[in-house]
């Protein structure tokens, strides 16, 4: 944040990083794998979808406001395969007052990305139970190419491995974070990036 003289006036500026990369959104690519293949994306091993997870639930663990967490607001480093969330954040109370409530929230309820207490009258929901469900959301588009249903157990969870390893599978996880009630889910983004670490059983 800085600020630019403009004639005699100094008005605000917001710069961002560059980044050069790509979306994690669907590529024209991935479309062309959809249409021969019916699937959404092309599916991510379960390493590299592992460590863009965890990097996207760091990127949580300290902020005061909801993100926005979809695959088109997250951009993946070309040469160093990091990912960065952008476009980050949601009001506080979303939708804003001043906004007409209802065509929002019909978005909201046909996303796989917002849980079901964000279309709640005047509230986003708690920050971490927000950001845990939309990252389950996302661990299961990266690792079976589907994106989930709107509701919460709208996906098909006998495409995620059943193996079990240290104490969590991959479809335990994805379950716990997309779970309806948000006191079911994992109570922090760390909580879920020490499932997703136990599971690797590598500590990486």
């Amino acid at each position: 944040m800085g600020t630019l003289k403009v004639g005699e006036r100094r008005l605000p500026v917001l710069a961002l990083d560059w980044i050069a990369g790509r979306s994690l959104g669907p590529s024209v690519i991935d479309r062309l794998w959809a249409a021969l293949r019916g699937r959404h994306r092309r599916p991510l091993p379960v390493r590299q979808a592992v460590r863009i997870l965890d990097q996207i639930l760091e990127a949580t663990e300290a902020l005061s406001t909801n993100l926005d967490l979809r695959p088109a607001n997250i951009l993946i480093e070309r040469e160093t395969g990091s990912a960065k969330v952008i476009d980050p954040t949601v009001p506080s109370q979303w939708p804003p007052p001043a906004i007409d409530a209802w065509p929002i929230k019909r978005i909201l309820k046909r996303s796989a990305y917002h849980p079901p207490e964000t279309t709640d009258p005047g509230k986003a929901g708690e920050v971490g139970a927000v950001a845990i469900y939309a990252a389950g959301s996302i661990l299961y588009e990266l690792l079976t190419g589907r994106k989930a249903g709107a509701r919460p157990e709208q996906y098909r969870a006998d495409e995620l491995p059943a193996e079990v390893r240290g104490g969590w599978s991959l479809r335990s996880i994805v379950q716990t974070a997309r779970a309806r009630d948000p006191a079911r889910r994992f109570a922090t983004p760390r909580a879920m990036r020490d499932a997703l670490k136990a599971f690797l059983g590598d500590g990486s």
